[in-house]
């Protein structure tokens, strides 16, 4: 038999202590949940330490008056995070409510949801008017993405002869001027005008071949103007 001291119970040796004993039957209790009822359980516990101490006032000592208050139940307040981390395509579409600018007019309808960091990753086709059959013929000229056809040398050598052609005089050449943008066409249309090159085929640019006319010809380009156009 177990003695008593001062009133209290004092296990013999070899007899389990009341704590012991309690600890044993929480692992039995343990060991028998399946591990739905523990992962419940710790749902459970986490959704407890998201809870103020008014909720948790409220959930152990009564008070349901207390706990759906002005603010409403503690159900209530969590449902808008728990819909935000189910949803959170609809957290992106409120962020994105309100504003106004799109280029709509520049490429296919199935693309002007993109960000412009995604557009110029695309091929030239997806520009608004260009067919898919373009792109084999910008790959020809080693163009495979928007940014590349925007990028393209020859685009920017058209486009810097018309801007300087339109401050160019007719017969205004001082005559010890050493004015030129050899480094852009070929020699036999060096001394030629700005103007003058604006009218010449696209293959008096340095660096395109003769064939190249005939290709861009199936895109309305026939000339450098028609390039800087483009």
């Amino acid at each position: 038999m177990a003695d008593e001291v001062d009133g209290e119970h004092v296990p013999l040796p070899g007899e389990d202590h009341e704590d012991q004993i309690a600890e044993r039957e929480l692992d039995e209790e343990e060991a028998a949940m399946s591990k739905e009822e523990i992962a419940q359980e710790l749902a459970d516990l986490k959704d407890e330490a998201e809870m103020s101490v008014e909720e948790l006032r409220a959930k152990y000592y009564g008070g349901g008056a207390a706990a759906s208050g002005s603010n409403g139940s503690s159900e209530t307040r969590k449902r808008p995070k728990e819909e935000e981390t189910s949803n959170p395509s609809k957290k992106q579409k409120t962020e994105l409510q309100g504003y106004a600018m799109n280029v709509n007019g520049a490429v296919d309808k199935k693309h002007r949801g993109l960000p412009l960091s995604e557009i110029i990753k695309l091929p030239p086709s997806a520009i608004l008017g260009l067919a898919d059959r373009a792109d084999p013929m910008f790959r020809g000229l080693h163009i495979a993405t928007i940014a590349q056809l925007g990028s393209w040398k020859f685009y920017k050598a058209a486009k810097s002869i018309k801007i300087l052609a339109e401050l160019e005089e007719e017969g205004g050449r001082v005559a010890e001027s050493k004015l030129n943008v050899n480094g852009m066409l070929d020699s036999s249309y060096e001394k030629k005008s700005l103007k003058e090159i604006l009218k010449s085929p696209v293959s008096c640019l340095q660096g395109l071949a003769d064939w190249t006319d005939n290709v861009l010809k199936t895109h309305k380009i026939s000339t450098v103007e028609d390039l800087a156009n483009w």
